[in-house]
């Protein structure tokens, strides 16, 4: 964290930490500085913990703070299936994904996000009552901000979910993505 005051963009994919106060204030320094943040799978729980002395601290409602979501667990292993959200289609993030080349090992439970957040991609476990967003942007401030619930160990492989964090990437700090 160190390094992250001459960062452009900040990516978060820690489960259930309490950051010391200082780190956490860089994370909010970066925040307010208008710069972008991309939020991987845990990320939605990531300062979840309570802290255990007065030199750390949580931040218990950064997932609806920063990255707009909700999350609320996940449905264990059960197999889902993942869509384009309608009108989605030519957003940056997505271009060249294939959703249903993605996988959701554990879908998590984001049924709402906030009206600053737009829902990129969602899905469904089979038996569930609703579409859980599974993959969005949203602007805090003037930071761009990404999340998604994808990013099991195995989501690595894929070549879409590879894609899709990087369009993130670029989407995030406003450059256009490099041909390949």
């Amino acid at each position: 964290l160190d390094a992250l005051p001459g960062a452009d963009l900040l990516v978060i994919s820690v489960r259930r930490h309490a950051p010391t106060k200082e780190h956490l204030a860089l994370v909010r320094a970066h925040l307010a500085a208008g710069k972008a943040v991309i939020g991987i799978r845990t990320a939605s729980h990531a300062f979840g913990l309570k802290p255990k002395d007065d030199r750390h601290e949580g931040w218990m409602t950064f997932d609806q703070d920063v990255l707009g979501g909700s999350y609320t667990g996940h449905y264990g292993e059960v197999p889902a299936i993942l869509a384009l959200v309608p009108g989605a289609a030519g957003h940056a993030v997505l271009a060249g994904v294939d959703p249903a080349r993605l996988t959701a090992q554990r879908l998590y439970k984001n049924p709402t996000l906030a009206p600053t957040a737009t829902s990129l991609i969602t899905g469904r476990s089979q038996g569930a009552a609703q579409d859980q967003h599974v993959a969005w942007v949203n602007q805090v401030g003037r930071s761009r901000v990404f999340y998604t619930s994808l990013g099991a160990p195995s989501d690595f492989a894929n070549a879409d979910f590879r894609r899709l964090l990087t369009n993130a990437i670029w989407w995030a700090i406003e450059r256009p993505r490099p041909q390949p």
